[in-house]
């Protein structure tokens, strides 16, 4: 996943209605970090994506969080020359909703906005450039340094943002392969305490097979049968 950083366009911010008006999705210039361009396409994929929302796309404070961090939804998505824009209505029911209307007109400088979508770049003559096929939301981050202050555009992107976005990518994946070697621990272990198991000695159960079938149960790993010799020492 991608995550595309820009800050707020300056627009109207509405405390009665909960509304900030013109809100800068994404501008058209290279997402530093990411090593893409952001062109007029990207801003016409933003706009066509957002549009499976029929409530509008939503906004978390930060990507990553859960539904308790849902503060708002963009409406009104379109295209203004170099940038994508749309009108930011906050949940007047979120405890965040002052501090943000607050922030956005006495701190335009400390947060932004973030668009996380997913797709694949597409070479051009000057690059790669991002492309759009699925957007998730366009949230709030706290330095979005893609521009100087939140009404002042600046074609950059929060390189501190990405590296932790990155880490957390790499943990992701640590985090994927790690539960699935505690999925085989698990089969393991429940061949380990059976008094008859299905498989053999020195085999396991392969997940998704029926029982006794061909293709049913597969060596273990020196490291499950390493775990399975200290368990039973320890059970005896």
């Amino acid at each position: 996943m991608k995550h595309t950083f820009t800050a707020l366009a300056k627009g109207e911010v509405n405390r009665e209605q909960g509304i900030i008006f013109a809100v800068s999705l994404i501008e058209m210039g290279v997402a530093k970090g990411h090593n893409l361009i952001i062109d007029q396409v990207t801003l016409q994929q933003v706009m066509d994506k957002s549009k499976v929302y029929d409530n509008g796309l939503k906004v978390k404070l930060n990507h990553g969080s859960g539904v308790e961090a849902i503060c708002g939804r963009i409406k009104n998505i379109r295209v203004l020359g170099d940038k994508c824009v749309g009108d930011f209505h906050l949940l007047k029911s979120h405890p965040r909703y002052d501090l943000i209307l607050e922030m956005a007109e006495l701190q335009p400088d400390t947060f932004g906005m973030s668009v996380a979508f997913q797709g694949n770049p597409e070479p051009v003559p000057t690059g790669l450039a991002a492309r759009v096929d699925e957007i998730f939301s366009c949230d709030l981050v706290c330095e979005p340094a893609a521009t100087e202050a939140l009404f002042e555009e600046k074609k950059m992107c929060d390189t501190d943002q990405r590296e932790r976005e990155g880490k957390a990518g790499d943990d992701e994946a640590y985090l994927g392969k790690l539960s699935s070697m505690l999925d085989r621990i698990e089969v393991g272990l429940e061949t380990a305490f059976k008094k008859k198991g299905r498989c053999w000695k020195g085999y396991e159960p392969v997940a998704g097979k029926t029982p006794y079938s061909d293709g049913s149960c597969k060596k273990m790993s020196r490291g499950l049968l390493l775990l399975q010799s200290i368990l039973k020492k320890k059970l005896n």
